[in-house]
């Protein structure tokens, strides 16, 4: 039997090892020690300078903190494939969840934006918050996307549904902006009700169609009684002041474009909610960097 590889030659202690081809054709150190990088940095949240001093004080090299960079940029070169493969299996599926945070990064600001399902996660880093990466991301996909109120995510040709706990978030901050208004604690309390009775079904009895069609009705009716012109009860929200904000974006989830309760529920079924494993695939991508 013949082995054929290629060999690094030191010329500090005058010794010979292979060529770690996965991350650069010329470098001393590994897919390993490269790997065990990025795991520390990643996943454990390491800084690079803790980190290169970690390896020079086990290992006893003499690295500096650009090495431990340009592990991170060849780690990401080498699985930008397996990125580009994961995200085009999560556009070709039901259901996508979507959301982007600000970050500081020494002197300026930039995004991170997250897209999962139940099973994979892919990150992209860009330097604005422009729809232009929502569009070229998932721009063919046609199932259901989860996200905020964001109006780029708006612009997607596919069913959407927007995320509770945001809409949550925002009602609970209009109750506290304004402690002594009726109205909006009228419409708080009530989409309150009306959650409960929907999440206190899916406990009892799962997403099942023939239990959650029965929703519909207390649904339209807290539209109706809250928002619809006409409506001659004092405890319609009208679309001004603090709270209209907060209005608009539940009046918007009645649109037709949005999915209905039967809509979600199917298709949240056909994601298996209740059998998602507990660790995704991941993939990160930094655009620039």
């Amino acid at each position: 039997m013949k082995y054929q590889f290629q060999v690094f030659w030191c010329p500090a202690c005058q010794a010979f090892s292979p060529w770690p081809k996965e991350f650069s054709d010329r470098t001393t150190y590994g897919r390993n020690i490269a790997a065990f990088s990025i795991f520390e940095i990643i996943e454990l949240c390491v800084s690079q300078r803790s980190l290169t001093q970690t390896l020079n004080r086990l290992f006893g090299f003499q690295m500096n903190e650009n090495v431990v960079r340009r592990f991170k940029q060849r780690g990401a070169e080498y699985y930008r494939e397996t990125r580009k493969n994961i995200l085009a299996g999560m556009v070709k599926g039901n259901l996508i969840h979507a959301d982007e945070t600000r970050i500081r990064l020494h002197a300026k600001s930039a995004y991170v934006w997250v897209f999962v399902t139940f099973r994979e996660v892919v990150y992209f880093y860009s330097e604005t918050r422009e729809g232009s990466l929502v569009q070229s991301a998932l721009g063919e996909f046609k199932g259901v996307l989860v996200s905020d109120f964001y109006a780029a995510y708006d612009s997607l040709p596919c069913p959407q549904q927007k995320c509770l706990l945001h809409l949550t978030r925002d009602l609970n901050d209009a109750v506290l902006d304004n402690p002594y208004d009726e109205d909006v604690k009228g419409i708080v309390t009530a989409f309150a009700e009306l959650l409960h009775g929907i999440v206190k079904t899916i406990d009892r009895w799962g997403l099942k169609s023939r239990f959650l069609r029965k929703h519909l009705v207390d649904v339209a009716r807290f539209l109706q009684t809250n928002f619809e012109e006409g409506v001659p009860e004092r405890g319609r929200v009208e679309m001004e002041g603090s709270v209209g904000k907060r209005a608009r974006q539940i009046v918007h989830l009645s649109e037709p474009r949005w999915c209905s309760l039967e809509q979600q529920q199917r298709r949240a079924r056909d994601q298996s909610v209740c059998q998602a494993p507990p660790c995704h695939r991941r993939s990160f991508h930094a655009e620039g960097n």
